[in-house]
């Protein structure tokens, strides 16, 4: 199974959480975890507003180099449209990254979606019981 980590998750990795930590060892050992490159710029953006910014984006970088990353190409982009269309309409816009995060799960035909902002993410009906912490995931597995 496909599983789209967010970039909640990678914060709480960064903050060395040993819960999801763990929860991503047992996980990654059964699935396939994978992460959209708009999770680096997320992650770099945090960094570089860090006070010793060259260690933190250092620091940053060697946890990052460690993932499977999903490129926000062409098919990506066309799908985080739709659902933005459809979350501006509705009246539920969420943050853009988030959106493409979600056109990722979608588009890479994963099964859940890893994260601690699961308010953003269950916005979205399509992605209806897909939405879950990296806890209930180990869980249900």
């Amino acid at each position: 199974m496909k599983i789209v980590v967010d970039t909640s998750v990678i914060v709480k990795i960064d903050r060395h959480d040993t819960a999801t930590i763990e929860a991503l060892k047992v996980l990654g050992k059964k699935h396939e975890l994978l992460f959209s490159t708009i999770t680096i710029m997320e992650i770099l953006t945090g960094s570089n507003m860090c006070k010793d910014a060259e260690a933190a984006v250092k620091a940053a970088k060697r946890l990052l180099r460690k993932m499977e990353w999903v490129p926000v190409d062409g098919r990506v982009a066309e799908k985080s449209a739709q659902l933005n269309a459809f979350l501006i309409g509705a009246g539920l816009k969420i943050e853009l990254p988030d959106v493409i995060i979600a056109a990722t799960l979608l588009v890479e035909g994963a099964s859940l979606v890893l994260t601690f902002n699961g308010d953003h993410f269950t916005r979205i009906p399509i992605l209806a019981g897909k939405v879950v912490t990296p806890a209930e995931a180990v869980t249900k597995d």
